[in-house]
C-alpha cells in the first residue's frame, strides 16, 4: 500500500482530517482518531493501520 492509497483508504472510511493537528482525523459525529503519517512506516504497516481503523469504526470486511 502506497501513501497515496492509504489515505484514500482513510477518506474512504468517512475520516477527515482536523485543522490543528496532522495526525487527528474526524469522523462525521467528530470523534476522533489517530490516523499515523504513513511515511515512515512500511506498506505492511499502513495495512495494519487501516484494518485497525475499519475495527474501530465498525467497518466489516466484504462478504462477511
Amino acid at each position: 500500500m502506497t501513501p497515496d492509497s492509504y489515505y484514500a483508504e482513510v477518506k474512504k472510511l468517512g475520516l477527515t482530517p482536523s485543522k490543528n493537528v496532522l495526525t487527528v482525523f474526524l469522523d462525521s459525529e467528530g470523534m476522533t482518531y489517530n490516523v499515523p503519517s504513513p511515511h515512515d512506516k512500511t506498506p505492511e504497516q499502513r495495512e495494519e493501520i487501516i484494518a485497525k481503523l475499519k475495527g474501530l469504526l465498525g467497518v466489516t470486511p466484504k462478504g462477511d
